[in-house]
């Protein structure tokens, strides 16, 4: 059956879910605007979130199983974490690339960022994207 080669329902949801987040990083940054580096890639991050939370199926699954889906989107070491790490490292290599941002820091905007956009859906609420952004902002005030 499938479940031997891929596990558990956690284990195919958060790979199903890891390639989608890829794909949807991956156009983000091919589609970001703005008039500097920073600005860039903050809009990718913001693109990624208002995509990511306004695809149907996802969404769908957030609010109808929500204890799975920010077990799923928000595990600490899981595949949709590293993609999403990974998505915003690239968008910051893409764009600043002379900034060498720390991958402690890339973790706090991408749990953050995750949070602020499904933990409200999942408890019936609406995504926080626009907070997120301006947090993740002030994480690279400095940086950017």
């Amino acid at each position: 059956t499938l479940y031997r080669w891929v596990g558990d329902r956690d284990q195919l949801m958060s790979e199903v879910l890891a390639g989608l987040s890829t794909m949807t990083w991956a156009h983000a940054i091919d589609t970001a605007e703005g008039a500097t580096g920073g600005e860039k890639a903050m809009d990718a991050g913001r693109r990624f979130m208002e995509w990511t939370v306004a695809f149907p199926p996802l969404r769908q699954f957030a609010e109808r199983e929500p204890q799975l889906a920010l077990r799923v989107l928000l595990a600490d070491d899981g595949p949709v974490i590293r993609a999403n790490r990974a998505g915003f490292r690239q968008a910051l290599d893409a764009f600043v690339p002379e900034q060498k941002v720390s991958d402690e820091l890339i973790e706090v905007a991408v749990q953050c960022g995750t949070a602020l956009e499904w933990a409200p859906v999942a408890i019936g609420g609406k995504p926080e994207i626009e907070r997120a952004g301006r947090m993740i902002r002030a994480l690279f005030e400095t940086s950017l």
